[in-house]
């Protein structure tokens, strides 16, 4: 934004901008009755009631005495399809509106409407801009076509720059019916013009002093800082609600978080619970088979020296263990061996132990808890550890009854 300066300040550039001006005007008169020229600034009669200037930007290519003139005005906010001029330009700041051109005949522009020149390098900018509306219609930076969507610049285009244009066109200054379908208006947006500061501008224009419009502009400048700032705690007001509207939904999500954390953290205590449950149930199986009392004795002679039998106990009350004395013809013994006591004719153990050694030679010594035996018959396996792995090697029968 630009910054703000003491109205004694502002006066003191106006005196001094009007002193140029007039300096300009003598320049001007000294050059007598030249033809128009690109780049020529002039105030028209016919649009004395807007505060535009029109500057000449182009030739028709079919009729060189043909001219586009475009509206011109003190507004600071610069759209897609304007030309700022700079602060040290002849006829001051100036914003060029490349949207609303009006062809006009050279033989309507008078010398004593033409207020300034512009330099070249300002009227090669402003063709180009023209020309770039014609062929793609969407020109300019993002903060320019951000500009033109702001109903302040849009009320501005209403309110001065359109009206401009059809009062222009309504004088017929030197516009045949083919010349008005060159001048076809593409639509860009603008900002307000206090009605006061319009009055003003009117007024100084009827009274032909150019010193009184550069008062104006001087004003409208100090207007459009003032709209500046308010634009700025605009945006500033809706970016702290976006922040807040943000810090709600992150709130939120974290509520939901936490609901849902507590919901994960009641799942796995119930599990820990049943895994410790568990391991309670084990450990008091495991307890009790430690302890033997009153044990059954149930011996197995090697599976080679004796047809494959059965080999049947009786379970008498009181009894914790079928203590099995398993024969074995083994030459190497191996480091464990494993026994698996299943049921006929199921597939899954009822009792496995695969850290078992070769107690005597010849015999492999081990308890069974009686609690895990039904009256029926089993079939037992004995396998020997063999690097990873346990190999089959000798099998037993036993029937329980009681």
């Amino acid at each position: 934004m630009a910054e703000s300066k003491a109205p004694s300040q502002l006066l003191a550039e106006t005196l001094e901008v009007a002193e140029r001006h007039a300096g300009r005007r003598r320049e001007l008169a000294a050059q007598g009755e030249r033809p128009p020229a690109l780049g020529d600034v002039y105030v028209l009669e016919a649009t004395r009631d807007y505060p535009v200037h029109w500057v000449l930007v182009a030739h028709d290519p079919a009729d060189p005495g043909l001219l586009l003139a475009v509206p011109a005005d003190g507004n600071f906010l610069v759209g897609s399809a304007d030309v700022a001029l700079p602060e040290g330009a002849a006829v001051g700041a100036l914003t060029i509106r490349c949207r609303f051109g009006v062809w006009i005949a050279d033989a309507h522009l008078h010398p004593r409407e033409r207020v300034g020149v512009l330099e070249d390098r300002v009227v090669s900018q402003a063709h180009q801009k023209w020309g770039d509306l014609g062929n793609r219609g969407v020109v300019g930076t993002v903060l320019e076509r951000e500009v033109d969507d702001d109903p302040e610049y849009q009320e501005w285009v209403d309110e001065v720059l359109r009206p401009a244009r059809e009062a222009l066109l309504e004088k017929k200054v030197g516009a045949s019916s083919g010349e008005k379908k060159k001048d076809a208006e593409t639509r860009p947006p603008v900002r307000p013009f206090p009605i006061f500061l319009m009055a003003a501008s009117i007024l100084l224009a009827v009274a032909g002093g150019f010193a009184g419009v550069q008062v104006w502009r001087q004003q409208q400048r100090i207007q459009a800082m003032q709209s500046a700032g308010e634009i700025a705690e605009r945006r500033h007001r809706q970016e702290v609600e976006r922040i807040e509207a943000e810090r709600s939904r992150l709130e939120t999500e974290y509520r939901r978080e936490l609901e849902r954390a507590g919901e994960a953290h009641a799942e796995t205590a119930r599990g820990l619970r049943e895994q410790i449950a568990e391991l309670d149930r084990r450990l008091e199986v495991v307890t009790q088979a430690s302890t033997v009392v009153n044990p059954v004795i149930a011996y197995f002679e090697p599976p080679r020296m004796a047809t494959r039998g059965k080999v049947k106990i009786a379970l008498r009350p009181g009894a914790s263990h079928v203590v099995l004395f398993l024969g074995l013809l083994e030459t190497s013994p191996a480091e464990r061996y494993r026994l698996e006591l299943r049921e006929r004719g199921r597939d899954v153990p009822v009792w496995t132990n695969d850290r078992l050694t070769l107690e005597e030679p010849g015999e492999i010594r081990v308890g069974v808890p009686a609690g895990i035996l039904t009256v029926g018959e089993y079939e037992l396996e004995l396998s020997r550890r063999e690097g990873r792995e346990f190999r089959l090697m000798a099998e037993y029968e036993m029937e329980v009854s009681e």
